[in-house]
Order: structure tokens, then sequence, then C-alpha cells
């Protein structure tokens, strides 16, 4: 199983297409396939780790779908920010 995952997170590449322009592929090292059929199943085992840790103190994580929101609240911009960081 994990050899197939890897083979669709691999030596991938994205075209940037704006209406006549067409860029030249740029190599991607990281993400998922987008449209990739297990996209939601492996966000899952990412996030279920990444949310524990954030859950602490003035940090709260939400996830839906494909996505994470962070909320930092503090008095203070320069708290979150240290938070953040």
């Amino acid at each position: 199983i994990v050899r197939f995952i890897r083979s669709f997170l691999q030596d991938r590449t994205i075209r940037l297409t704006i209406g006549n322009f067409i860029a030249e592929p740029i190599t991607v090292t990281t993400g998922i396939l987008q449209g990739f059929f297990l996209l939601l199943i492996l966000f899952l085992f990412f996030a279920s780790t990444l949310l524990l840790i954030l859950q602490r103190g003035n940090i709260t994580a939400y996830r839906f779908i494909n996505n994470i929101n962070i909320l930092i609240y503090s008095k203070s911009i320069e708290e979150n920010y240290r938070a953040i960081k």
C-alpha cells in the first residue's frame, strides 16, 4: 500500500495556464494530487496528529474536509506571533 501511495506523490509537476499562456512545468515536492481519490483518507492520517499537537492553551485548530484552520487568541499580536511560530 505504501508503494502504491508513494507512486502518486513522487515525480510530479504542475503547469500554470492563464488564458493562452502556458508556463513550463515546475517540479512539485509537497502536497497531494488534486482530485486524488485517497486525498481525504491521507489527510485524516496527517491531520489527526497535527490537530492533537495544536490543541493547547490559546490555540485551537479545526478541520473541514481537507483544510485546517488555526485560531490563536491573546491580548497582543506579539503573543499570537510567538504562539504560531
